[in-house]
């Protein structure tokens, strides 16, 4: 579905529990944050627990209860500053600034940036003054002495380690990534920063940028499993959401102003981190293994069912 026709998003959750999704003692109730993409603006009708149905694999499951979370947001946002990323410096950090006009205090955000390696520029903060300045001055100099030994990009092990970056879990909490989606240097992969984001309840939201030429090759010929497609898996996959702009000479610098689809599209994704409601579900048993599981609306028809699209966690993991 085209992100740029969601004009109303009704975001809906429930209480609080101890750990990384709030799990219980004995890992049967669980908190998640739900979010409701309404494509076409319309309200959806009968909200409550009611109106869904939970569904995972080899055990029952039932929506409890809901509620709106109102406490302040926490954001890690993760730049990409390698070499492949350097050209698109400019809009990644008039991006990043945007990121920063969006979210308003208390709700704190914090910086990291990666190539090789991941760095934390400043822990997450309400202070907007300090971050815009850390934003500004992420990437290298222009012109860097000469390297005499390449340093690749690793972007999962970026991901997966920035985790623990937002130390203890708080639902809610989302890394917010602007990189090409190149990788060439993680001793990891997706799988692992999935589950990783999952253990301590963290939605990946992304702005993926790819290089002109390889977006254009992808849109000629699809390649399952490239970079674009693994950036969806991950970010549906814990809740959050990606958008891939179209790299052309009006993205090249944002200066001249946003284009109106960027602009919508960011928008859809701050309105996704700042709004969303916490639902308890259910399990009838305890998980052995990771696990995927569904969540549905129920008494609407097929054809107005399709007009609504939940974001939430995907997968379940075990208690430790």
């Amino acid at each position: 579905m085209n992100l740029l026709k969601a004009t109303t998003i009704l975001v809906m959750a429930a209480s609080t529990a101890a750990s990384a999704w709030g799990q219980s003692d004995k890992c049967l109730d669980r908190t998640f944050p739900l979010s409701i993409i309404s494509w076409d603006g319309s309200p959806l009708p009968g909200l409550g627990p009611q109106a869904f149905e939970a569904s995972a694999k080899g055990m029952n499951a039932r929506v409890s209860s809901f509620r709106l979370d109102q406490e302040p947001r926490r954001i890690l946002l993760l730049m990409d500053i390698s070499r492949s990323f350097l050209d698109k410096s400019d809009p990644a950090i008039d991006i990043g600034l945007d990121l920063v006009d969006h979210i308003p205090p208390p709700s704190e955000i914090g910086l990291a940036s990666f190539a090789g390696s991941l760095s934390l520029v400043t822990a997450p903060t309400a202070d907007r003054t300090e971050i815009r300045s850390r934003i500004q001055s992420v990437f290298p100099p222009a012109n860097p002495k000469p390297s005499r030994k390449f340093v690749g990009t690793a972007l999962w092990d970026a991901v997966r380690d920035s985790a623990d970056l937002l130390g203890s879990s708080r639902i809610g909490d989302v890394i917010f990534v602007i990189t090409d989606g190149e990788e060439n240097h993680s001793t990891g992969g997706s799988a692992q920063a999935t589950r990783a984001l999952l253990a301590k309840g963290i939605r990946l939201f992304a702005v993926q940028i790819p290089d002109s030429i390889l977006m254009r090759a992808r849109v000629a010929s699809p390649r399952e499993g490239d970079s674009v497609e693994r950036m969806l898996a991950v970010t549906d996959e814990t809740g959050g959401l990606v958008i891939t702009p179209f790299v052309g000479t009006s993205y090249v610098s944002l200066k001249g102003g946003m284009p109106a689809e960027l602009r919508n599209a960011l928008n859809l994704q701050y309105h996704l981190i700042l709004n969303f409601y916490r639902t308890d579900v259910a399990f009838s048993q305890p998980l052995r293994k990771q696990l995927k599981w569904k969540l549905s609306l129920v008494g609407l028809e097929n054809s107005a069912r399709k007009n609504y699209e939940l974001k939430y966690p995907k997968s379940l993991l075990p208690c430790d």
